[in-house]
């Protein structure tokens, strides 16, 4: 009965045992599928070297990686000579070394395939079994690694390039991870600052950086890391030497290839002379005696001085980032685009509105004459546009107070020369006056005693032109000693010269001097003051006779000749047969109370320089070989539209 017990219980035991293993095989198998699974979808080559045998287990996936024939027997000097030469001794000693030091093995190798190509190849292996027992192997699993060893390399190859481009730039460039510490600066940072790469890294450089300025720089860093935007800060950074220096930091936030934030980088520059000249230029700006506004490509004011808040009336920092055509009048202000693009497409330096009369406009609305030079500048900033700009109101008055007095100059000159000519004016107007006072005598008394209606018509017609001969002459007068602004119309200069004879013939003829007359017959017309012109000609006319008063050996002649100097000038002589100009009193004719006659003033010929000069004209003097003066007088003749006199 207990034999039967035994043998029953040996039974159920054996068949617990033989369910268990069953278990225990299903659950091998089904481990082994995963790791099959998993080593297949990853490529990777299992392999077992036994180091008593020195023979090499291997899956299929292996000896393709390794190009190896199925069916050959694998060994460890088989497998090796796969591998690169320049590999093949390191891999070896890892194998041996790891055998007796360490149980793991991590290698990267590369192995030359039968056509020639190389891979490289990522093993991993554990080593097991006791060297006391024997059996010891190891078992691990290889995998083609070439693709990421290439990006690997490019990366390098990437990075590299980075460097040299980074080391060679001449500005100073930084780097930054995520966590806004720097990762990165090139050589030119680091010759800046004269500190090394591990000093400067992370937070280190803020260490440079002025204590007054730290502040406000962490603080920029900061903001724009958080709103990931580009960044632009000045601040100053200590130099290897010790001193501090503006630098200009610009900042980008940069990505990596799938759009992910992966810090900033930046660049910085040394602007501390840029800075100081700016200065200097501030200074010297500020201190110019006119107003100065600086005004850039969009026409916007970006910089004035005190002086234009004189001259305009508005602080300085109600004009910056104004328009500049608000300091325009209105009247104006529509052209004055124009006129600066006119200004930009060939920007030089010059003066506006030549020949023009240019105004500006107060804050209060009203204007101010004013005079603007052009300065364009380049800048870091693109061109800008200097304009300075005087305010001429005084010299406006003044201009009119100096007109006024030339006037009053000119006035009196003709005056002085009227003067000298009053004997032969009162003889002048003497002769007509008592013709005309003798031929009413003679008309009464023949209206007294006698019918003869011819004669005495034709005593009252000798009346009339008598009278028109004494009113030409009054008018001639009237109007040299007339006083008012100077007019310029057309004129033909041989009436000219024929009213001033008209005047002076008789004052010649008690001198005994003659008049001789060569009238160019079809001279173009001139624009001029008839007054001030006749007066020009009228001094000297009279300085000619004044220089034949001592003339007896030879005849005593003043000689008027116009004709035309080119096709665009009328020249006009006036010559004598005097004793001429002595030669060191030639320069200085024109001068004022320069005079060769007792008593003059010295002030005939300044004044009528100055009248031919207001005319664009010129006069000057020579003498003639033949003997004596003769005085040029040549004014532009007057154009029609085609240019032509």
């Amino acid at each position: 009965m207990f034999i039967a017990l035994l043998e029953g219980g040996l039974i159920i035991q054996l068949a617990l045992n033989l369910a268990k293993r069953r278990r225990v095989e299903r659950a091998l198998r089904e481990s082994e599928e995963r790791v099959s699974l998993a080593v297949g979808s990853s490529g990777a080559g299992l392999w077992s070297l036994d180091l008593d045998t020195r023979r090499i287990w291997a899956t299929p996936q292996l000896r393709h990686l390794f190009q190896l024939a199925p069916a050959d027997e694998l060994n460890d000097e088989s497998l090796l000579e796969v591998i690169h030469p320049e590999d093949r001794e390191r891999v070896r000693q890892s194998f041996e070394q790891g055998a007796q030091e360490s149980p793991g093995l991590s290698l990267e190798f590369r192995i030359v395939r039968t056509d020639g190509t190389q891979r490289w190849i990522g093993t991993r292996g554990h080593l097991n079994g006791d060297p006391r027992n024997g059996g010891r192997r190891w078992s691990g699993a290889s995998v083609d690694i070439t693709e990421g060893k290439l990006a690997e390399e490019r990366l390098r190859e990437s990075e590299s390039r980075f460097r040299i481009v980074a080391d060679s730039a001449p500005v100073l460039i930084w780097m930054s991870s995520v966590d806004r510490l720097c990762t990165f600066f090139n050589k030119p940072w680091l010759n800046f600052t004269g500190r090394t790469l591990e000093q400067e890294i992370g937070n280190g450089w803020t260490e440079g950086v002025h204590p007054d300025d730290l502040p406000e720089c962490l603080k920029g860093h900061t903001e724009s890391f958080d709103a990931r935007q580009p960044f632009m800060l000045q601040y100053r950074l200590r130099r290897h030497d010790g001193e501090y220096r503006w630098i200009s930091d610009h900042g980008a936030p940069r990505y990596d290839s799938e759009g992910n934030f992966a810090g900033y980088i930046g660049s910085c520059s040394d602007i501390t002379e840029r800075l100081r000249a700016e200065d200097r230029f501030r200074q010297v700006f500020e201190a110019a005696p006119n107003a100065m506004i600086m005004v850039n490509e969009d026409g916007t004011i970006v910089l004035v001085n005190g002086q234009a808040e004189t001259v305009f009336g508005y602080q300085r920092e109600e004009l910056i980032g104004l328009p500049i055509e608000t300091l325009i009048p209105e009247r104006f202000r529509q052209e004055h685009p124009g006129d600066r693009d006119h200004f930009a497409s060939n920007p030089q330096a010059r003066s506006m509105g030549v020949g023009r009369d240019l105004f500006g406009r107060r804050k209060d609305g009203s204007e101010v004459p004013v005079e603007i030079g052009l300065n364009p500048i380049r800048t870091a900033e693109g061109q800008v546009v200097v304009a300075s700009v005087i305010d001429i109101t005084e010299r406006r008055r003044a201009e009119a107070e100096t007109q006024g007095l030339r006037q009053e100059l000119t006035h009196i000159s003709r005056v002085a020369i009227m003067g000298e000519l009053t004997a032969a004016i009162v003889h002048e107007l003497g002769q007509p006056l008592t013709a005309i006072l003798t031929n009413a005598r003679v008309g009464l008394r023949l209206i007294a005693g006698n019918d003869d209606v011819k004669e005495v018509r034709d005593i009252l017609e000798d009346i009339v032109a008598d009278d028109h001969r004494a009113s030409q002459v009054i008018q001639h007068l009237r109007s040299l000693f007339k006083k008012g602004e100077a007019e310029h119309r057309p004129l033909q200069f041989n009436t000219v010269i024929n009213d001033v004879v008209s005047v002076v013939r008789t004052d010649a003829g008690r001198r005994d001097i003659a008049i001789t007359l060569d009238l160019a017959a079809r001279l173009p017309l001139v624009s001029g003051d008839r007054v001030q012109l006749q007066q020009v000609l009228l001094n000297l006319v009279v300085n000619a006779f004044d220089a034949l008063t001592d003339v007896t050996s030879r005849p005593r002649k003043v000689i008027l000749r116009t004709h035309t100097l080119g096709e665009n000038f009328v020249h006009v002589e006036v010559a004598d047969t005097g004793p001429g100009i002595a030669p060191e009193k030639l320069g200085s004719i024109f001068q004022p109370f320069v005079t060769a006659r007792p008593g003059g003033m010295g002030m005939g010929l300044s004044v009528s320089h100055s009248i031919v000069g207001a005319h664009e004209g010129r006069l000057w003097a020579e003498n003639d070989p033949d003997g004596g003066a003769v005085f040029h007088l040549v004014l532009p003749a007057l154009l029609d539209e085609g240019g032509s006199p």
